[in-house]
């Protein structure tokens, strides 16, 4: 974060002395030139102009691009405790322990592309009885990356798909063509958003008002992407088998037109693993949900 930060401000002060420069120039020598120096001048002052707001648009541009590409490794060092398991027989616990590391790594991955601190979690679809005794689906969080802020309390909240937004609209869209998911850059201002976790560290005012919105905001994270866990060829709810999620402490983090595309092609890397998982729900001991 603080070397694209970094980046940013030499080129703002570039920006700045170039301007000046010119401004200067302008004010003290040009009225002293000829016809012909002036036209001189102004043709080089466009031209640098040009050229350096050109650049200026292309570091912007390709800077977060070439940050994909930073990711390579990390994304495959997550993925190798995934591929041992294939290789092997593996119990839950031993899944659970991988995919934590893969969310550790997707965490960091999109920490570097984003220049935001970033979280990763992994939920698988359960069922469960609420309170009025009818059998509902629901959310449980099944891996996470291990360096995220940790739960304000313990709880026992119950992630409710109905009750979760990102997961409702997934499920209520996987069957179309995009095969559905959750993309949101201003959580703060999504009105009527609904999330369990608002239980867990606070609940959210009922405020029209948008800056004592974000103010009041309780979640740790302002943007978030859920893609479903199915096979990229065939998203259908028959073959939903959890939600692969990253959140971003800061707003306006992520690029749907890339970032959405690399998160489902991790999650379809997790499809089988988590498919196995769903054989044996009542091994499953997840960390503390932390958020839905």
């Amino acid at each position: 974060m603080f070397r694209i930060l970094k980046d940013y401000i030499y080129s703002f002060i570039g920006l700045v002395g170039s301007i000046t420069t010119l401004v200067l120039f302008f004010g003290e020598f040009y009225p002293t030139l000829s016809a012909d120096g002036r036209l001189a001048v102004i043709f080089i002052a466009t031209l640098f102009s040009w050229f350096f707001l050109e650049n200026l648009y292309l570091k912007i541009k390709w800077g977060r691009e070439r940050r994909y590409a930073q990711t390579v490794n990390i994304l495959a060092d997550g993925f190798s405790e995934i591929h041992k398991l294939y290789r092997s027989k593996s119990d839950v616990r031993e899944t659970i322990h991988a995919c934590s590391l893969l969310c550790d790594n997707l965490a960091e991955a999109f920490t570097v592309i984003t220049g935001t601190k970033c979280n990763a979690s992994i939920k698988v679809l359960s069922k469960g009885e609420d309170e009025a005794g009818s059998l509902k689906a629901k959310a449980i969080t099944f891996a996470r990356n291990r360096n995220r802020e940790r739960n304000p309390k313990p709880n026992k909240v119950k992630h409710w798909i109905d009750k979760n937004t990102d997961f409702n609209e997934i499920l209520e869209n996987i069957d179309s063509p995009s095969g559905g998911h959750f993309f949101a850059n201003s959580l703060v201002f999504r009105y009527g958003y609904l999330n369990t976790s608002f239980s867990v560290y606070s609940e959210l005012p009922d405020d029209k008002n948008p800056i004592l919105r974000y103010w009041r905001w309780p979640l740790p994270y302002k943007s978030t992407i859920v893609v479903p866990i199915c096979p990229s060829s065939e998203p259908n709810s028959m073959n939903l088998a959890g939600f692969l999620c990253v959140d971003s402490l800061n707003m306006f983090a992520f690029k749907k037109d890339y970032d959405v595309s690399l998160i489902r092609g991790v999650a379809d890397g997790l499809f089988n693993i988590i498919s196995d998982v769903h054989g044996s729900q009542d091994e499953i001991q997840g960390p503390e949900v932390s958020q839905a």
